[in-house]
């Protein structure tokens, strides 16, 4: 069965989009995602996400702050999280460097500007946290608490 990856931006997409895409396809069925841009509330397209999101294998997010701060984002991770659908993030070349949301911290599997490791990031082989310059950062840890 194939895997299938989906690349959400909001508004912009990278400008190395077209190479993303030409590398993902060598593993993945690629299909790219407009997200509205909507930063407050709750998502419009949430059932619409709930639904699209079991096709999915992986999800790599063009990071921007508009995106950081995007409530139809910030479902799709839910989603992704409860399915255990790896989630990659990559900086948009015109980023500069922010915080993360508590939910990219704890989601994202892998933060970089996109490099030739792309392809170990999305299969899990090479775990990345880089900021948009390329330089390391901590990771935070997040306490997550069982009820």
């Amino acid at each position: 069965m194939p895997q299938h990856a989906a690349i959400l931006f909001v508004n912009k997409k990278h400008k190395d989009h077209h190479a993303i895409c030409s590398k993902l396809q060598t593993m993945y069925q690629v299909s790219e995602r407009s997200v509205q841009s909507q930063s407050h509330g709750q998502c419009s397209e949430a059932s619409v996400i709930s639904e699209e999101i079991k096709q999915y294998n992986v999800l790599i997010i063009y990071l921007s702050d508009e995106t950081l701060n995007n409530v139809c984002i910030s479902e799709f991770m839910d989603c992704a999280l409860r399915l255990g659908i790896r989630i990659v993030g990559i900086w948009l070349d015109s980023t500069q460097a922010l915080s993360l949301p508590l939910v990219f911290d704890s989601g994202l599997y892998s933060l970089s500007p996109y490099s030739d490791e792309l392809i170990a990031m999305c299969s899990g082989e090479k775990k990345l946290w880089l900021d948009p310059n390329g330089n390391e950062v901590p990771v935070r840890t997040i306490k997550k608490y069982t009820c």
